[in-house]
Order: C-alpha cells, then sequence, then structure tokens
C-alpha cells in the first residue's frame, strides 16, 4: 500500500473502531469443515447513510502447512455511498494482498495489489462490509472492497445471495430474518464456512 495512503487506512480503521457508543458489533467464527480455525469482528458505527464499517479476521489453517490469515477492512460511506476505505490480508506474518480507494473531487481513486490503479464513479451503494448487517433485498450487484469493484449478486432462494468475484471466486450469503447467518467462501483449495457468533 502506497506510503500517502497508509494514513488514511489507519485512520479509518480506527474511527469505525473505537468511535462512540452508536457502534454496533458483530461476531462470526470461520470453519474449515468441522475445524474451528478463526473468527471475524464487524463493527458498524453511525448506522445510515454516513457509516463506517471496520470488519477483521484471524485464522489459522493447514494447507500443506500452517497459514496464518489476518485480514482488515475498513469502508466509510457518506451521502449512503461508499467515499474511502481499504483491505489488507497478510498471509503468516507478509502481506499478500490489499486494496485502497478515496474520493477525489467525486471520483473513486482506486488501487488494487500490486500494480492496478483505476477510477470509478459510482459505487454501488452495497458492499460486502454492509451485507455482514442488512439482508441486500432487491440488489443486483455489491461493491466488492477486496477488488474495488461491482460485483453480480444473485439470489437463488429466500434469504440466499451468491457473489461472483473475478478469477472464479464466488462467496454464499445466507440470512434469516434478516439477519446475515452464514457466509460460504469457496476458493480453489479451500473451503470455508463464517457462522453467525
Amino acid at each position: 500500500m502506497p506510503r500517502s495512503f497508509h494514513a488514511l487506512a489507519v485512520l479509518l480503521f480506527v474511527v469505525a473502531s473505537f468511535s462512540t457508543a452508536c457502534a454496533q458489533q458483530l461476531g462470526f467464527t470461520i470453519w474449515k469443515g468441522e475445524n474451528l480455525v478463526g473468527g471475524i469482528t464487524a463493527i458498524r458505527n453511525h448506522a445510515g447513510v454516513n457509516a463506517t464499517y471496520a470488519v477483521s479476521s484471524y485464522s489459522e489453517l493447514e494447507i500443506v502447512m500452517k497459514q496464518v490469515v489476518r485480514s482488515t477492512m475498513a469502508l466509510e460511506y457518506r451521502a449512503g455511498r461508499p467515499f474511502a476505505g481499504f483491505t489488507s490480508l497478510h498471509l503468516n506474518g507478509s502481506l499478500r494482498d490489499s486494496s485502497f480507494m478515496r474520493n477525489m473531487a467525486g471520483t473513486l481513486n482506486c488501487f488494487v495489489h500490486p500494480k492496478e490503479h483505476f477510477t470509478m464513479k459510482e459505487p454501488n451503494a452495497w458492499s460486502t462490509a454492509r451485507m455482514y448487517f442488512e439482508e441486500p433485498v432487491g440488489q443486483s450487484t455489491v461493491f466488492v472492497e477486496s477488488v474495488m469493484r461491482n460485483c453480480p449478486l444473485t439470489r437463488t432462494a429466500e434469504g440466499v445471495y451468491v457473489l461472483s468475484m473475478p478469477g472464479k471466486k464466488f462467496n454464499i450469503y445466507r440470512y434469516k430474518d434478516g439477519l446475515l447467518q452464514a457466509v460460504e467462501v469457496d476458493r480453489m483449495f479451500v473451503k470455508l464456512v463464517f457462522k453467525r457468533a
């Protein structure tokens, strides 16, 4: 992550994590098959058009060898749209993936590790961070912070949504009574399930 945006990333996460008593916090456990391998904390401050989200996770997986995975995401909304944010994923202590964006005169300047720079004007009002707290009823796309793009969302049954991402990756989100119950993450070498704690 370029140094000029490191301060923005830190500031966003601190604001989202430690701001006022308005914060709503959710916990999820991470499962690989029958094994509990980690956990997720999702925080939302000031629910509404100027919400700020922070999501962090920690997991330990055995895939050929031990893999310790830490991820962090923060996203700031203004006037109901994503305004600034970042993601980072560390594998065994080393940065493997990251992304960031900030609003410059109404246009989002985006960077996705390692070298992808681009701008976008209309991120969807729905994001993966927001999906932890609200069911995306009626949405056909969702803004995915890790790739900084609007990605297709398909409702396959009542309360069940498939989010398709670049590289043939997809997540399945399951809701009951509007509350997220589980996320199924299907990747080439590993399948994980996040369960509401």
